[in-house]
């Protein structure tokens, strides 16, 4: 009973251990087993539309996400968070960089003066309490002297800043670039506008027996004649033949080759006027080219 006792006094430290037990083995089952990897470790955590994710990239995202949610969220759900937030600006970033959309870096501080967590903070306020720009920039370039930690959070926050305004942009060009004409408008008010109260009658089509239905042979006629658009089609044939392919067989090629050659090399004649041989020349040897192709 008192082991009893002492188990119930410690429940929650059991509970926490037991939590963070289990948060390190799925965390580290992620990274280290086929999850992610396609059945092979490697250094990408997966592939979204050709591009290839950094699982390291992917690691420093979670990692920040687990530290700034504590325990309001299980670590399966801040891994699929994670994957779709990554998932979501790997579409939108290469539509954005196939378009040249590009953010300067005025650009980056006129979007941290609109962000209230910084442009409301005092510590970068000046004595009339606007947001200091000076001081903001000193206060980033102290954390990468003496907070470097600080300072990778703070890269992560600025391209998530650059980002977003990228996005914006994107968004805004898409908006820009759909409109509708003064019809389309009046269309769409009499849409929602006009009210008609109606009672009708539905007969199903098929609830209508064949049988009961006479069509003439005139009356085909005279639809098709009126519907003539529907029915017409392109002129065509519908032929079929046989291809013999006329060309010389291998015994022809062969022997072809064997005549050609037997004109190089000298050749024995015999002449029956003069019942006597003699050794004609083969266009190897020959003297008188003119003389051998008339012979």
């Amino acid at each position: 009973m008192a082991i009893l006792e002492n188990i119930r006094k410690r429940t929650t430290v059991l509970i926490l251990i037991i939590g963070m037990a289990l948060f390190a083995f799925v965390i580290s089952g992620i990274f280290t087993s086929d999850g992610f990897s396609g059945g092979k470790v490697g250094s990408s955590v997966g592939e979204i539309n050709g591009e290839e994710i950094s699982i390291d990239a992917f690691r420093q995202k979670l990692e920040r996400a687990t530290r700034t949610s504590g325990q309001s969220a299980s670590s399966m759900q801040l891994v699929n968070s994670i994957w779709n937030q990554v998932e979501r600006n790997t579409l939108l970033d290469q539509q954005i960089q196939a378009l040249g959309v590009d953010i300067e870096q005025d650009q980056i501080i006129e979007v941290i003066k609109s962000s209230p967590g910084l442009a409301q903070n005092p510590q970068f306020a000046d004595e009339n309490g606007q947001f200091d720009e000076r001081k903001f920039r000193d206060f980033i370039l102290e954390l990468k002297i003496n907070a470097p930690s600080q300072y990778e959070d703070w890269l992560q926050d600025e391209q998530a800043i650059i980002e977003s305004a990228k996005q914006q942009v994107y968004f805004n060009l898409v908006r820009a670039g759909m409109g509708a004409t003064l019809k389309e408008g009046e269309l769409d008010y009499k849409l929602a506008n006009d009210k008609v109260d109606i009672r009708y009658v539905r007969v199903p089509y098929a609830s209508i027996p064949d049988s009961t239905i006479t069509v003439t042979r005139n009356e085909i006629e005279a639809y098709i004649k009126e519907n003539e658009k529907k029915y017409t089609q392109e002129k065509s044939r519908d032929i079929q033949f046989v291809y013999f392919e006329e060309g010389p067989s291998d015994e022809d090629i062969a022997a072809t080759e064997a005549a050609i050659t037997a004109l190089l090399d000298d050749s024995v004649e015999y002449f029956e006027d003069r019942d006597t041989t003699e050794t004609i020349p083969g266009f190897r040897n020959t003297k008188d080219v003119n003389a051998f192709l008339d012979r």
